[in-house]
């Protein structure tokens, strides 16, 4: 088996791994980090096997926020009679799957956007069945006549994204980087909210990176 965008060999553990596992956890489909593999896909084993599988576990639950606890597994496998470890980040109900949990069969129905991962706790937030926004015989559950193609996109929203629509509407200067700092995620999975939002028609970027977020009101009822 070969390296693809989905599988990554390392010879040996080092210190870039967590950045690795949080590219999987942002890639639409996850993905799989081997542990003890040549590049060219042979063995080279893993000595301790033990002692660097608690290693790894730890690391990924202290050094990753927001926590990934639930999103990957950590599994000792042998190779050419050697010892492999093999690290499953999960991205994707495919990948879920692996975990052994109730947590696949809830993603097949809603995105990651749902969990907000603590230390001790997973917390569950599904988004409502109707429309998130109401505006009587104008714009109902279906956006009425004036905003039936954009009001029924409202319900489609995530929940990270209306806190997100909720952040720049207090801020319309807000950076990316800012809005990541108080919902305490990635960077990256902020700019991927956002361009959604851009695409859907909610915000318009004003004035390049010195510049505002114009929230587009024609889109939704307040």
């Amino acid at each position: 088996m070969l390296e693809s965008n989905r599988i990554e060999y390392k010879r040996e553990l080092t210190d870039k791994l967590e950045r690795e596992v949080v590219a999987f956890l942002n890639y639409r489909e996850g993905g799989i980090i081997y542990i003890g593999i040549n590049n060219d896909g042979s063995a080279y084993g893993v000595p301790d096997i033990d002692k660097v599988q608690l290693k790894i576990k730890d690391r990924l639950k202290n050094n990753i926020l927001p926590s990934c606890l639930g999103l990957f597994d950590v599994i000792g496998e042998l190779r050419e009679n050697k010892d492999i470890i093999k690290i499953i980040i999960a991205s994707s109900p495919d990948m879920v799957e692996h975990l052994g949990s109730g947590v696949p069969r809830i993603l097949r129905f809603y995105n990651k956007d749902c969990f907000v991962f603590s230390e001790n706790f997973l917390r569950m937030v599904f988004p409502a069945s109707g429309s998130v926004y109401s505006g009587g015989a104008k714009g109902g559950a279906k956006g009425g006549a004036k905003g039936g193609a954009k009001g029924g996109a409202i319900s489609e929203l995530s929940q990270r994204q209306l806190e997100i629509l909720k952040i720049i509407r207090s801020d319309n200067t807000i950076s990316y980087r800012a809005i990541a700092k108080i919902l305490n995620i990635n960077p990256s999975a902020i700019l991927k909210h956002i361009e959604s939002l851009k695409e859907k028609g909610f915000i318009i970027r004003k004035g390049g990176t010195r510049g505002y977020w114009e929230i587009v009101e024609s889109t939704f009822k307040n």
